[in-house]
């Protein structure tokens, strides 16, 4: 008689509390730079964008649009280069304890 294979709840793939949450981190930051573009793009008086001073406040008004989607594009590519070197550094950290 062949054994039979009993069901197990999933397990989540990642188990660190630690991992998780620079994770979340991640998302959030994410989160939080998507709200920004849309805020930048819909403020037609840019003082949104001085409020923050970026660089791109003397963008010409035909252009304007685009350097924001690619400002905040860069910021996003940033971000994902941050979190796996984060999440790589929690990991190193989690093994060597």
């Amino acid at each position: 008689m062949a054994p039979t294979l009993e069901y197990s709840k999933r397990e989540r793939a990642i188990n660190s509390k630690d991992l998780l949450d620079a994770y979340e981190y991640y998302l959030v930051q994410i989160d939080l730079a998507t709200k920004a573009k849309d805020r930048a793009l819909s403020d037609k008086t840019n003082k949104y964008i001085l409020d923050l001073g970026l660089s791109i406040v003397g963008a010409k008004k035909k252009n304007r649009d685009d350097a924001i989607k690619e400002y905040f594009d860069n910021i996003q590519k940033i971000l994902e280069d941050n979190v796996i070197v984060n999440m790589v550094a929690v990991f190193e950290r989690l093994t060597f304890e």
